[in-house]
């Protein structure tokens, strides 16, 4: 069974994550987002719910996500950037207390559901309160406590792949990739970004920067790139 590697390409990282946005598929395009840029393993994205990223008092989505790592059982925040926060906002529409992010796709088709039987109803709602001269108030974005002892679920682990491998597919025939690309993939970047290998093994949680230099896959192609990056200044 061949090393998972990142993808090194940025026109297959671009692909990716316009991907499933292009198709109209914002749950996809969010986990796609979440695993580039946050470099979290997809069991803690899967655990992700509305209440770590959207402050439903104040109604806004916080600056940073903070959890505990499954794995590690350590703690870790994660600023929410630019590219992160368009994602969730273009799927806020499905946000409430304690909904995981990554809703399975029945929990997605009920809800589709429910929210068009509910406009239904507010239209009629309104022309009879109307006639009748009764005042109406919306309670949109309020957080009540739910009476549905139903609990929403997330997609599981083996749904996650299935999407991930079904876009790589499309992009590349040839490209290989899993969830856990995606999370080596955020350091991977990050690296080529210039940022120092020290904050990267500090946000893996990585004993040593060559275990971070093993688990990134950089090769000797990537190490050229810096003696060639010095004839420019030189």
């Amino acid at each position: 069974m061949s090393t998972t590697q990142p993808i090194r390409n940025p026109k297959h990282v671009q692909a990716l994550s316009s991907y499933f946005l292009n198709k109209g598929e914002l749950r996809n395009h969010l986990l796609v987002i979440l695993g580039l840029n946050t470099g979290l393993r997809i069991s803690d994205i899967l655990r992700l719910t509305w209440n770590d990223v959207y402050d439903f008092t104040n109604k806004c989505f916080y600056t940073h996500i903070t959890l505990t790592e499954q794995k590690t059982g350590k703690s870790k925040t994660i600023a929410i950037n630019n590219r992160l926060l368009s994602a969730l906002t273009r799927y806020k529409d499905f946000a409430k207390a304690n909904r995981p992010l990554i809703l399975s796709r029945k929990e997605e088709k009920t809800l589709k559901e429910k929210a068009n039987s509910h406009k239904e109803t507010a239209i009629c709602t309104r022309k009879i309160s109307h006639q009748k001269n009764v005042n109406t108030h919306s309670t949109k974005g309020i957080n009540h406590k739910s009476t549905d002892t139903h609990t929403e679920k997330a997609i599981s682990r083996q749904q996650a792949y299935r999407i991930i491998h079904a876009a790589a597919k499309v992009i590349d025939t040839l490209l290989h990739i899993s969830c856990h690309s995606l999370r080596k993939t955020f350091g991977y970047l990050a690296w080529k970004e210039g940022i120092s290998p020290m904050i990267i093994m500090d946000i893996y949680n990585h004993s040593s920067l060559a275990v971070t230099k093993r688990y990134l896959g950089i090769r000797q192609d990537d190490l050229d790139e810096c003696y060639h990056a010095l004839a420019r200044l030189t």
